[in-house]
């Protein structure tokens, strides 16, 4: 399936600096916002902050799980436009940073399942943008990302 990607487990498709470990609460001050929004599971945490990289995205779904992370969000060739984590039981998510103008990102897998998400504000400080998250199920292959306006008309990428 050329272009596909396989998704098995927690993985990234953007690298982060690790040193910084799991997100707390974070505050604004410290320049780290934990982003809020009802299309984020309950224990699911999403901070956002900005490093040498470009912007950074965490996830983690428990107090004491490692979650996952990236930063640099690009189709650069050691990057990726949106990351990907993992939870204990094996249930698979994804999550990035999207232009703006969207409104709602559709996922297809290669099961003939589509998954659509709603999306938020970023913070002004950290990028100009959106973001989304989505559950995605186990052991998935995920076959595109589409995005779209609030009219539903498709949207172009950016790097942040």
């Amino acid at each position: 399936m050329a272009g596909a990607l396989v998704v098995t487990g927690a993985g990234l498709l953007a690298a982060c600096d690790a040193d910084t470990g799991p997100p707390d609460r974070l505050t604004p001050e410290a320049s780290r916002y934990v982003l809020e929004a009802d299309f984020i599971p309950e224990g699911v945490e999403l901070v956002a902050h900005r490093s040498s990289e470009g912007l950074c995205l965490e996830a983690t779904t428990a107090p004491e799980a490692s979650g996952s992370g990236a930063c640099g969000f690009s189709d650069r060739p050691s990057g990726g436009r949106y990351a990907t984590g993992g939870m204990d039981d094996g249930f698979l998510y994804a999550y990035g940073p999207v232009p703006l103008s969207t409104r709602t990102v559709r996922i297809t897998l290669d099961n003939g399942a589509s998954i659509e998400s709603a999306t938020g504000d970023l913070p002004a400080s950290v990028a100009r943008g959106r973001f989304f998250y989505a559950g995605l199920g186990k052991d998935v292959v995920i076959e595109s990302v589409s995005l779209f306006d609030g009219s539903g008309a498709p949207v172009q990428p950016q790097d942040f």
